[in-house]
């Protein structure tokens, strides 16, 4: 399942702060809308790429587990999964990038294998801040601690069903912020091999 890219111009002129963060929620909301309906709306384009996938898996011998982003609600996990397994994969897993599903982590993990945080789109969802605007930045530092508890709620879900829960974004290569995912119930890391030196101390599996 691919997730939509919306894209979008701002007015031009000078636009208010308060104006921008009106304009960012109203977009990100029909981003991550559109994610899961698109396949939703048309299960043999994901059925194709599931098959495809199973047949490289079944080729190769290679260990293929498979995600879904902008998954909210536990419904939507479960039909993943449920196109997942019908496929012959064997594992699925959703992306935690919009705070419904970090907030019913213990529901959504419930229906699949494992769960990855996407910290950079999480954070924007978060904070209605835009990552393509620059006047919104400080919002958007994974630092916030609004951010931080909808890392904690995803992980106590995943403690409570049992099921891993890893990060994907730019937060899993700062080496201090790892430190604080890790001790948030984080279970693994995936960041760019340039950055994998510098976290690699870290008590999580750095994944480049």
């Amino acid at each position: 399942m691919a997730a939509v890219w919306w894209s979008g111009r701002s007015t031009p002129g000078r636009t208010s702060h308060s104006r921008l963060r009106t304009w960012a929620r109203r977009r990100t909301l029909r981003w991550a809308a559109e994610a899961c309906d698109c396949a939703r709306k048309s299960p043999s384009l994901i059925d194709s790429q599931l098959s495809a996938l199973a047949l490289a898996a079944r080729d190769t011998g290679a260990d293929v587990k498979v995600m879904a982003p902008m998954v909210a609600t536990a419904e939507e996990a479960a039909w993943f999964a449920s196109r997942v397994r019908a496929a012959g994969l064997p594992s699925a897993g959703v992306m935690i990038e919009v705070p419904a599903a970090a907030l019913r982590a213990r529901h959504v993990l419930a229906e699949v294998d494992f769960g990855s945080l996407g910290t950079n789109d999480l954070a924007q969802y978060t904070m209605a801040a835009d990552r393509m605007e620059g006047a919104l930045s400080d919002l958007l530092d994974p630092w916030q601690p609004a951010v931080l508890d909808m890392v904690a709620a995803a992980c106590a879900g995943g403690d409570e069903t049992g099921k891993p829960v890893g990060v994907c974004g730019e937060s899993a290569g700062d080496p201090y912020l790892a430190l604080v995912l890790a001790g948030l119930g984080v279970a693994s890391l995936s960041m760019a091999p340039s950055k994998v030196p510098a976290v690699k101390p870290c008590p999580v599996a750095a994944q480049p």
